[in-house]
């Protein structure tokens, strides 16, 4: 079974730079026109026939409210870091780096690629209220078990 849903157009992923390196693989990823990134997640996949992909299990991303805007890139980290706004000296473009936090690189493995999701639709469940330890009761002495022959 598949979902067939529309296409992200206001991004482009461009690629993935420096596969497998340590502290250095990352997502490089385009606006084409001025967007909020926090319509949008990032998961990693497995394509599935020509058209489909496969997300894996706990690989998901999230940017926050940032917006941008072409000219400019967005750039994705799969280690660890701090999220930074920047500026590219040799064109002028403004560069938002992101940092998943991974602690092992993601593009090591084949046939993994990067996908992006426009958020959709929601539904939030109550928060769980976690229960206060309950101290037992001591049991009175009559109550409480013998070892055999007493």
């Amino acid at each position: 079974m598949s979902i067939s849903v529309p296409a992200v157009t206001e991004l482009a992923i461009v690629g993935i730079d420096r596969p497998g390196v340590a502290n250095e693989e990352r997502i490089l990823i385009r606006p084409t026109q001025a967007v909020n990134l926090g319509e949008f997640i990032l998961v990693l996949g497995y394509q599935s026939g020509e058209t489909s992909v496969i997300p894996a299990l706990d690989q998901m991303f999230w940017f926050g409210e940032v917006y941008v805007e072409p000219p400019s890139w967005v750039i994705v980290h799969t280690g660890p870091g701090r999220n930074q706004e920047t500026v590219w000296q040799q064109t002028g473009e403004r560069l938002r780096v992101f940092y998943w936090g991974k602690s092992f690189t993601q593009f090591h493995v084949p046939g993994l690629m990067p996908v992006l999701m426009r958020i959709g639709a929601i539904a939030v469940g109550k928060p769980v209220v976690p229960r206060l330890r309950q101290h037992a009761v001591p049991l009175p002495a009559w109550a409480r078990p013998q070892p055999d022959g007493q």
